[in-house]
C-alpha cells in the first residue's frame, strides 16, 4: 500500500512540473538552423539558461543578471539541420539575427520576452508571437514571412517587419507603437488611425493606393515611396522632418503646415510645373539648415521654377 502511495505522489508531482514547465518545454525556445558554421545567438534575463545545440555536445549553461546581453555560440562541424534547445524561466531578449540561418522560431510559453530579433535569416516563413504579450519590440525584417499577427502584443513599442512577403498588417490593437517599419512587402492597405503615437512609418515599396496620417500628429519621418498613392494629405503633420513620397501617382502636394521638413523627395510621380511650384510656394524659409528638395522625374520637373524653393534655403534637385 506505501509503495502506490509513493508511486502515486510521484506521479502528481511530476504532473505538476510539466504543467508549471518544470519538466515540459513551457519555458524552452527551439530553433532550428541549417548550417555547418559557427551559430550565434545573444540573449538576457535575470539567473540562469541552458543550451542545448542538437548536435550531441554538452548542454551549456549560461548566467546573467540585470538582463545584460549574453552571446552564446557553437561551431557545427558537419551541414545539417540542427535544433537548438534554449531553456530559462527569466530570459527577456532574444537576438537571433543576421545571418544565423533560422529556418524555424518556436517561443514557447516564454512570457518574460520583451525584446525579439530574428531579422536577416531569409528562410524563417512563420512566427508566432501570439504568446508573448510583454513584448515592446519586434525586428523579424528580411525573411520570408508571409503573415504576421500582432494583435495579441499591446505593449509594442517598435516593429520592424519589412523585406518579407506579408499581404496585410493589422496594427489597430498596438496603440503604443512609436516605430513601424513594414516596407517592401505586399501590403495593399494600412490602417493607422489607432495608431496616433506614431513618430516614425516606412511603408515604402508595396501597393498601398491610399494613405492616411492624418491622426499622426506627431510624426517626423514618414517614407511612403513607391507605393501606387494618388495623393498625399499631410496637412495634419507640423512635425514631420523627413517626407519621401517618390514614385507615386501623385499630382499635386501641399507642404505649407509642414514648418519643420528638411528632407523631402516627390521625385517620379505625376505633378506639372504648375503643381510643383504651388509645392514650393508653400515650403517654408525656416533657418533649420541643410534642406533637400527633390522633384526629378515629374513630368512638370523641366519647366517648374526652381527658384521658388531655392530663394528659401532649399537645394532643389
Amino acid at each position: 500500500m506505501n509503495r502506490i502511495n509513493l508511486v502515486l505522489a510521484s506521479l502528481i508531482v511530476i504532473g505538476l512540473m510539466t504543467s508549471c514547465g518544470g519538466g515540459g518545454k513551457g519555458n524552452q525556445i527551439t530553433m532550428t538552423v541549417k548550417t555547418d558554421k559557427e551559430v550565434a545567438f545573444q540573449i538576457a534575463g535575470i539567473g540562469e539558461a541552458t543550451v542545448d545545440w542538437g548536435d550531441g555536445s554538452p548542454v551549456e549553461s549560461v548566467s546573467f543578471s540585470d538582463n545584460r546581453t549574453t552571446q552564446c555560440s557553437h561551431q557545427y562541424s558537419d551541414a545539417n539541420e540542427y535544433v537548438i534547445k534554449l531553456k530559462g524561466d527569466n530570459i527577456t531578449q532574444l537576438k537571433c539575427r543576421r545571418g544565423m540561418g533560422l529556418t524555424s522560431l518556436d517561443l514557447g510559453n516564454t512570457h518574460s520576452l520583451t525584446i525579439l530579433q530574428c531579422a536577416s535569416n531569409k528562410e524563417l516563413t512563420s512566427l508566432d508571437v501570439s504568446k508573448h504579450t510583454a513584448l515592446t519590440s519586434l525586428e523579424c525584417d528580411w525573411n520570408k514571412l508571409t503573415s504576421l499577427d500582432v494583435s495579441n502584443n499591446t505593449a509594442l513599442t517598435e516593429l520592424i517587419c519589412g523585406s518579407n512577403e506579408i499581404t496585410a498588417l493589422d496594427v489597430s490593437k498596438n496603440k503604443a507603437l512609436t516605430k513601424l517599419t513594414c516596407g517592401a512587402n505586399k501590403l495593399t492597405s494600412l490602417d493607422l488611425s489607432n495608431n496616433t503615437a506614431l513618430t516614425v512609418l516606412e511603408c515604402n515599396q508595396n501597393e498601398i493606393t491610399a494613405l492616411d496620417v492624418s491622426k499622426l500628429t506627431g510624426i517626423t519621418h514618414l517614407r511612403c515611396f513607391a507605393n501606387k498613392l494618388t495623393a498625399l494629405d499631410v496637412s495634419n503633420n507640423p512635425a514631420l522632418r523627413l517626407l519621401y513620397c517618390n514614385t507615386n501617382e501623385i499630382s499635386s502636394l501641399d507642404l505649407s503646415k509642414n514648418t519643420a521638413l528638411t528632407q523631402v523627395s516627390c521625385a517620379s510621380n505625376k505633378m506639372s510645373a504648375e503643381a510643383l511650384d504651388a509645392t514650393m510656394t508653400g515650403l517654408h524659409n525656416n533657418d533649420i539648415g541643410k534642406k533637400e528638395f527633390e522633384i526629378c522625374g515629374n513630368p512638370g520637373t523641366g519647366a517648374s521654377n526652381k527658384s521658388i524653393a531655392e530663394n528659401k534655403g532649399w537645394n532643389v534637385r
